[in-house]
């Protein structure tokens, strides 16, 4: 069935084969099939041993099967939430060169930083374009959003978009509260995303949707909701386009002035968490004679601070490149942007262009193609971490032939809550339930389809019911109701791995082989 296949395909929410006879009794004596078989064969004993029956009579039997089974389906055995989850298969043993993004890679921010950084996008609303004051008043809730969302920004919807661009109906917001499903469908007619509105992650002229796929994305989201809510409750007549364009200079000035680097490097303790397997990382991979290096678009003074607060002196001297300022995703699609050598503080060190990248060394700009040229890496014999799908990953995949693997901090408490018996047994539920409406919806009599329908009632309150176990608005940042988010879509084509942390690596042998798990598609017996 659909639903069992794609919770069986994906590496992070696998859940269950249902294959496990340990446990109950019911299933150790009767015979090897799986739970899900046993259901079926129980079901299709009733059509064929009651076939006089009355549909509904016939219908209430299947159903106590159902009960009987789902009951005593076995609990599955817990993922480990510090996995490193393969979309294709990586040899660590043919890999030469390890790379690393810096900021949510190799560094992790508290959540001070993003109550920073929405304070001061409304400051900023306020001086600046004098919109109200009793903005200041709102605090960022950390819990509103998940990372992954689309936002429309002529509409003013956030909404969370499946693999194959299908709204999930019930997570359309605008401001803070829900839109109705009728103004949903009024707005898109239907909910079918066109392909021309979803592409990329950054909205354009011709592409009027954005896609929040960075940490520093979500307290920018959640101002711009914060300020619709505000005015929808006022009765004060907006443009929500003009709502995202003020909050978009905001966001850009925070970053682009430096306002950030100076606020978290004046404070380190407060923003930058601590992690002190990271420099246990980088000496095991230096151990095994492995390159490494570092490309961000974050500054040295700032990069060199967060990982001398992090790694400790010296931390230079695991890298063989590090290049800040390297203006990502360009970096990996210009041939022309020259290497120039900076100190530490940022300081250019000669105003000539760099023709050899020595280890420890920090270098601004560059591109990829002269740093192949310049290093000689085999591009199949390199690993390349960050925590942007788009940014840091689709291009050195995509365009370079890279290994690459996905930071996501999420995952952690995803696979947490997914772990637990009361997600399991309401998981465990639903996919028998779902059996239940497959095999028997070409049902003939009023009462039967009254039958089916309360089923499907009971289907749609569980399956609310585990999406509001990640988020009570948005669910799971993975998956949607029926399939894949348009995240973990994005996430399955540019990541050739992810996990929840970089120093999760510790935890594999150098010659390790990260095995994808083979994907049943809906035609293939499961």
């Amino acid at each position: 069935m659909m639903m069992l296949s794609v919770l069986r395909s994906s590496p992070c929410i696998i859940m269950a084969s249902f294959r496990c006879t340990s446990i109950s009794t019911t299933f150790n004596n009767v015979d090897r099939s799986t739970p899900l078989e046993i259901l079926r064969k129980k079901n299709e004993r009733v059509d064929v041993e009651f076939p006089h029956l009355p549909e509904a009579e016939r219908f209430h039997r299947k159903y106590a099967n159902f009960e009987e089974i789902v009951k005593d389906v076995p609990v599955m055995k817990c993922v480990n939430v510090d996995a490193i989850f393969a979309n294709r298969e990586v040899r660590l043993s043919e890999l030469d060169v390890y790379g690393f993004d810096y900021d949510y890679t190799l560094v992790n921010y508290t959540d001070g930083l993003a109550d920073f950084i929405f304070d001061t996008t409304i400051d900023m609303l306020v001086s600046k374009w004098k919109y109200p004051c009793e903005l200041k008043n709102i605090k960022y809730d950390p819990n509103f959003l998940i990372r992954g969302l689309h936002y429309d920004i002529i509409t003013g919807f956030l909404m969370k978009v499946d693999a194959y661009r299908n709204i999930q109906p019930g997570t359309v917001y605008k401001g803070l509260k829900p839109v109705p499903a009728d103004v949903v469908q009024a707005n898109y007619n239907g909910l079918y995303i066109p392909a021309g509105l979803v592409r990329g992650s950054v909205a354009t002229p011709e592409h009027k949707m954005t896609q929040m796929m960075d940490f520093f994305d979500l307290p920018a989201a959640y101002a711009v909701c914060s300020v619709i809510e505000y005015f929808d409750q006022s009765g004060i007549v907006y443009q929500p386009e003009c709502i995202y364009t003020d909050v978009k200079q905001a966001i850009e000035y925070i970053h682009g002035s430096g306002l950030l680097y100076r606020t978290i490097c004046a404070d380190l303790k407060s923003y930058i968490k601590p992690n002190p397997q990271l420099r246990d990382l980088l000496i095991h991979l230096a151990s095994h004679a492995k390159s490494l290096f570092l490309i961000s678009n974050s500054g040295a003074d700032f990069i060199s601070k967060g990982m001398r607060y992090v790694v400790g002196n010296g931390w230079e001297r695991f890298f063989d490149v590090i290049i800040v300022r390297a203006n990502k995703p360009d970096f990996f699609r210009s041939n022309s942007a020259p290497f120039r050598a900076v100190d530490e503080s940022g300081a250019f060190e000669s105003w000539a262009e760099s023709t050899k990248l020595e280890r420890g060394h920090l270098y601004q700009g560059g591109n990829l193609n002269l740093l192949n040229k310049l290093k000689g890496w085999q591009v199949q014999r390199v690993l390349y971490f960050g925590d942007h799908v788009y940014s840091d990953l689709a291009d050195a995949s995509n365009q370079w032939g890279w290994a690459t693997a996905a930071v996501i901090p999420e995952l952690e408490n995803e696979l947490a809550l997914i772990n637990t018996q009361e997600y399991q047994r309401n998981l465990h539920r639903l996919v028998f339930l779902e059996e239940l409406l497959i095999e028997n919806q070409m049902c003939r009599t009023a009462v039967g389809q009254a039958i089916l329908n309360s089923w499907r009632r009971e289907r749609d309150q569980l399956r609310q019911e585990s999406k509001e176990c990640f988020n009570p608005r948005f669910g799971s940042v993975f998956r949607s109701f029926h399939n894949y988010s348009y995240f973990a879509q994005r996430l399955g084509l540019y990541a050739s791995m992810y996990t929840s942390t970089v120093t999760n690596l510790l935890q594999l042998p150098i010659n390790h082989i990260c095995y994808p798990r083979r994907a049943l598609l809906p035609h293939e017996p499961h």
